[in-house]
């Protein structure tokens, strides 16, 4: 029996990254589109730059920003509905950028977790590392002084921070390059990234599920186009259960082939200082908001993870939906009848999963502020 839930969702949502803003007199500039495939959606970014590679405003703003949905991944039997599917946000990007800077605009489009589930081979590693760290103006320092990132997104989780040379020197020759080196504002970083496919905040429900065996369900979660079977006890969800279920769909006891691994076999990436300073963003911070545990008109906020366990265990001592409604009347409709088992997840995503200690400081993050703009 799953003691994880209290009642019925189809799907989630996948977040984004932070932004932030900046006015610049530079005349020299660059503009970048950027189409991020996910899986609930398809966006557009559109980003100005100086030569300095800072953030130049686009009609007072830092970003041109469009999404349309479903995701690309909906229409993996239909290539021209989803080549069609992009044309409103390829006329805003254009409608963006002056004519005279289109033909030397670059375009990337980004297949993140949501088309990596349908097949895609090539997955595209997202640097948010880079992101963050020019975000809070620490490029061009060393590696020792920027900060690591963890994104939850809906279909994977993503780790990256920056490591030492010589820790990349020592990085395992596995058939996975953990390790990639970026030249950025004069200085040299050497990042380890990996994504963890199918343990973002949706996915990991439905790994979750799959690992409880129950027979007999009350409703069902629908997640990738697979139908899960979820039943909650008559006497409401249990941390503790919830934990076991949790611990089992991590796959923490896969062999590690290296040493030091996190979980599904593996590797960690040795930590160091760059792992110091951790950002938590997209799922993490939203849950953290449904859930009170920071102000939910906060754009960030200081936590550890014993936070997110003392409230997943105040979440999994509730006995119904209409309780968890009545505690959290500001947490999204659909996501509610998983809150405890979304806070479980996080907490033991971190600690048994990344190898966080309890009481580590951590940050979770919507937006970052940028000289006078957020």
């Amino acid at each position: 029996m799953l003691s994880c839930v209290f009642g019925h969702v189809e799907i989630g949502r996948k977040v984004n990254l932070p932004t932030r803003e900046i006015e610049s007199e530079k005349s020299s500039e660059t503009y970048v589109a950027i189409f991020d495939a996910g899986s609930s959606g398809t966006r557009v970014h559109v980003f100005r730059f100086d030569e300095n590679i800072d953030l130049l405003q686009i009609d007072g703003q830092l970003e041109i920003y469009a999404k349309v949905s479903p995701g690309l991944s909906t229409y993996a039997e239909n290539p021209q509905e989803a080549a069609s599917s992009i044309v409103p946000l390829l006329e805003k990007a254009v409608n963006a950028i002056p004519e005279n800077l289109r033909s030397q605009t670059p375009v990337k489009l980004g297949a993140t977790a949501g088309l990596r589930l349908v097949g895609e081979e090539k997955s595209e590693k997202i640097l948010d590392a880079i992101t963050m760290n020019h975000l809070l103006g620490y490029l061009g320092n060393d590696y020792s002084q920027t900060v690591g990132v963890i994104d939850l997104g809906g279909a994977s989780v993503q780790m990256a921070y920056a490591m030492s040379a010589q820790a990349a020197e020592n990085a395992p020759r596995t058939g996975e390059q953990y390790i990639t080196k970026h030249h950025l504002k004069g200085t040299n970083y050497y990042l380890y990234v990996h994504s963890y496919l199918s343990f973002g905040q949706d996915a990991a429900r439905a790994e979750i599920l799959k690992s409880t065996n129950d027979s007999v369900n009350y409703w069902t979660y629908i997640y990738n186009g697979a139908m899960y079977n979820m039943r909650s006890s008559s006497s409401g969800s249990n941390y503790k259960k919830c934990k076991k279920n949790v611990v089992k769909a991590l796959n923490v006891n896969a062999k590690c082939e290296v040493k030091n691994c996190t979980f599904n076999g593996i590797w960690n990436g040795g930590g160091g200082a760059g792992q110091d300073k951790l950002y938590l963003a997209s799922a993490f911070f939203y849950v953290a908001s449904d859930d009170n545990i920071i102000d939910r008109n906060a754009e960030s906020g200081e936590l550890t993870p014993t936070d997110f366990k003392k409230a997943a265990i105040s979440a999994c001592a509730l006995s119904s939906l209409e309780e968890a409604r009545a505690k959290y009347p500001n947490a999204w409709s659909f996501n509610l009848p998983h809150l405890c088992m979304d806070l479980v997840y996080q907490y033991t995503l971190l600690t048994t999963g990344f190898g966080l200690s309890d009481e580590k400081q951590v940050t979770v993050v919507d937006k970052v502020k940028y000289g006078d703009f957020m």
